[in-house]
């Protein structure tokens, strides 16, 4: 004769009963999963913590797990076993198509607690099918401070099979849709695959969507290569922040060509310290290519930030000195700081022992 299953619900949920009590009761209700998991779910909640995880923890006892049963429960009448089920699902190492179909349905749920919970078990599912990916975009319309970071975990889960359908929606009318999207393009790929969608992208209007397009090419390094001309014209944005960004891109990708130095002249003069000081390492990165800048380089020895400075005198030496610069250096070195000035003088020595090139 099957056990009273209210019986062993209320054991569980007892603060009088033991471990081993609960354990038990568990097990008995795992044989019957038909009858037990709409009552689990019905018990469960989320406000009674300490009944809420042993409920929890009772799931994983059901061996298979009973898919079968909180799909259907994803039906039920009461919004708050519809939430319960879409949680336990995600507990569940069930990765199927069906489920994953079935918790994207769930995003349509009229109650937020169901939709909350289906987000945030499909932002942990993965991979999910190509099926749902339309269903999640239709999300991102709804509750978006809520819904912000399970959209971005979720479409990352499409993995680089997803990549080339994923791109396409670079191109929808939502400043929303398309931010997330972004970001879960720059999570997934890894080997520069989408680098002429990303590069379109800064060519967005919005500021914050071409602030995260630069940011993801710079973590592409030399694979972002085709994008240089853009990032350059990027150096020259009215946004401090991404004329920060653009630089440090440049310098992840590095080997950067002739054209990048007037773009990066212009930024010796720029208001904020950090970005001339990233516009020193770019030059000097360069070496003997960017040789044309070598006295505009030479003028940020003056520079009123002291990190700036520093920063100048060494991209001088990696560009290579001519006499016109020793001349600078030597003006230099007799008001610069004690620990900058043994340096310069150092360098100073060196190469007068050595032929100076002509100032070019």
């Amino acid at each position: 004769m099957d056990p009273n299953l209210n019986e062993l619900i209320a054991i569980i949920r007892s603060r009088t009963s033991t471990v081993e009590e609960r354990h038990t009761a568990g097990l008995a209700l795992a044989k019957h999963p038909k009858e037990a998991v709409p009552l689990l779910l019905a018990a469960m909640d989320p406000r009674d913590y300490w009944p809420w995880r042993d409920y929890f923890y009772t799931f994983p006892l059901f061996d298979p797990p009973p898919i079968p049963e909180l799909l259907q429960a994803l039906h039920s009448k009461r919004w708050s076993v519809r939430r319960n089920a879409a949680t336990m699902l995600g507990q569940c190492l069930c990765r199927t198509r069906e489920v994953a179909m079935a918790l994207a349905q769930a995003l349509l749920d009229p109650i937020y607690a169901v939709r909350e919970a289906a987000r945030a078990t499909l932002s942990g599912y993965g991979p999910l099918p190509l099926e749902v990916l339309p269903m999640l975009i239709a999300d991102l319309s709804g509750d978006l401070l809520h819904n912000y970071y399970y959209g971005v975990n979720a479409l990352t889960l499409m993995g680089p099979e997803g990549l080339p359908e994923l791109c396409t929606y670079l191109r929808h009318p939502s400043e929303t849709v398309r931010r997330v999207v972004l970001i879960a393009v720059g999570r997934i790929d890894q080997q520069g695959t989408a680098v002429t969608e990303l590069t379109a992208c800064l060519n967005d209007e919005s500021q914050g969507i071409r602030r995260d397009a630069v940011r993801i090419l710079g973590l592409l390094g030399p694979s972002a290569r085709p994008a240089l001309p853009t990032l350059i014209a990027a150096t020259r944005d009215q946004s401090g922040t991404l004329r920060r960004r653009a630089l440090n891109a440049l310098l992840r990708i590095g080997e950067l060509p002739p054209e990048a130095v007037p773009a990066l002249i212009e930024r010796l003069h720029d208001p904020i310290p950090n970005i001339r000081r990233r516009a020193v390492d770019a030059l000097g990165s360069m070496g003997p290519r960017a040789s044309v800048a070598r006295m505009s380089l030479a003028a940020c020895l003056w520079d009123p930030n002291m990190v700036v400075v520093a920063a100048t005198f060494k991209s001088l030496v990696r560009m290579g000195l001519d006499a016109a610069t020793i001349a600078v250096l030597r003006e230099f070195a007799n008001r610069a700081p004690r620990n900058l000035r043994e340096r310069v003088l150092a360098v100073i020595a060196q190469h007068e022992s050595e032929p100076l090139p002509e100032p070019s």
